[in-house]
């Protein structure tokens, strides 16, 4: 998991530092963002059940809700820094993303 986090991170640093060039950056900055917001998404159910405003055979535990919280507000994140840069980063993306052959 460290590593994934830890690839993660490279990522968002490339996304914003200029001199930093990663393959695919605009792609992985979006898929990055998807799974933080799949992730999550888990909110939307654990919320209500421990509410009990849905019927749940259990409650989630406090640590599993604070996680997704957490996960959304990074992909959030993500996909927010990534749309406010979406053009500097395509410059980036190298030759074939300009049409050039």
């Amino acid at each position: 998991m460290t590593v994934v986090f830890l690839v993660f991170a490279a990522y968002a640093w490339a996304g914003i530092d200029p001199r930093r060039h990663l393959p695919a950056l605009r792609t992985s900055l979006i898929v990055i963002a998807g799974i933080y917001l799949l992730r999550g998404s888990a909110l939307l159910e654990e919320l209500p059940a421990n509410m009990g405003l849905i019927y749940e055979s259990h409650r989630y535990p406090a640590q599993e809700i604070v996680v997704s919280a957490v996960a959304l507000l990074a992909g959030v994140l993500y996909l927010t820094g990534t749309s406010a840069r979406w053009e500097r980063l395509g410059s980036r993306e190298g030759p074939s993303a300009r049409g050039a052959g």
